[in-house]
C-alpha cells in the first residue's frame, strides 16, 4: 500500500512477484496463518503472506498464484473434449469461443515479445452463470452490455478478462452485423483514454467485492 493525502492504495499484486495477487486481508494474524495453512493441499496454488504496518495496527494479507490451466483437465486438444463432454452444446460453443479469444491474446503478447504472467486459474464452469445472467430478449446493445458486465464479474479466466469479455462482446455483435468493427481499446496497461476509466474503476471494485468482504473497514481507517 501506499499514502497519497491520506488516502490508501491498495496492492493488487504482490510488490515482489505480480504473479501473486491479492486474496484476503485482515488485522488478525491467526486467521491469516489459519486460511494461509489451507491452501498447502491445493495443488495449483502458491500462497505469500505479508504484513503491514497501517496506522496503529498490523493488517495481514494473503496472496495467491494459481497456473492458469488449472480448471482444465490434461489432454492434447486444449479441453474441447471435456466442454464437450460437460457442458450443452449451447454453451459449448461459447466456452470454445473463450478458449479461441484468450488463445488469440496470448499468441498476440509472444509476438510483441512480451510473455503473458497468469495469476489465477481458468474457470470455464463460471462461463455458463454468465450466459444465465444475462437477459437476452432486450435490444442487442444492452444484451452487449449486459455480457460483458457479467463476464468481467464473473471472473472466468485466469487474466486479461476484461480484453476476453470485449472479444466476446465482439463476437456477439458481429453475429448480428458482420460489418461491424469493436472500437480499438488499446490493451492491458495501455487502455486508450475513453475507456481506461471503466477498466481501472472495475478492477478496483472488482478486488474489494471478490476479496475482501469483511476487511474494508481497515482501509477506510
Amino acid at each position: 500500500m501506499s499514502s497519497d493525502e491520506d488516502t490508501l492504495v491498495l496492492q493488487y499484486h504482490h510488490p515482489d512477484d505480480r504473479r501473486y495477487s491479492i486474496e484476503f486481508i485482515t488485522n488478525d494474524r491467526e486467521e491469516c496463518l489459519s486460511r494461509g495453512d489451507a491452501y498447502t493441499d491445493k495443488e495449483h496454488v502458491s500462497v505469500k503472506l505479508r504484513v503491514e504496518q497501517i496506522g496503529d495496527e498490523l493488517v495481514y494479507f494473503i496472496y495467491t498464484w494459481e497456473s492458469y490451466d488449472a480448471g482444465l483437465p490434461d489432454s492434447d486438444d486444449n479441453g474441447v473434449e471435456w466442454i464437450l463432454e460437460n457442458f450443452t452444446q449451447r454453451n459449448a460453443v461459447v466456452l470454445s469461443t473463450v478458449l479461441d479469444i484468450f488463445e488469440g491474446i496470448l499468441e498476440e503478447k509472444a509476438e510483441q515479445g512480451n510473455e503473458l504472467q497468469t495469476y489465477k486459474g481458468i474457470h470455464l464452469d463460471r462461463v455458463p452463470d454468465v450466459l444465465n445472467r444475462v437477459q437476452w430478449k432486450q435490444p442487442v446493445p444492452d444484451v452487449a452490455a449486459e455480457l460483458l458486465s457479467n463476464f468481467v464479474l464473473t471472473h472466468p479466466m485466469p487474466n486479461t478478462n476484461h480484453r476476453t469479455a470485449i472479444g466476446l462482446v465482439d463476437r456477439y455483435l458481429t453475429s448480428y452485423d458482420a460489418d461491424f468493427e469493436m472500437p480499438d481499446t488499446g490493451e492491458e496497461g495501455g487502455w486508450y483514454d475513453w475507456i481506461a476509466g471503466f477498466i481501472y474503476d472495475s478492477k478496483r471494485i472488482l478486488t474489494l467485492r471478490n476479496h475482501l468482504a469483511g476487511s474494508v473497514e481497515i482501509l477506510s481507517r
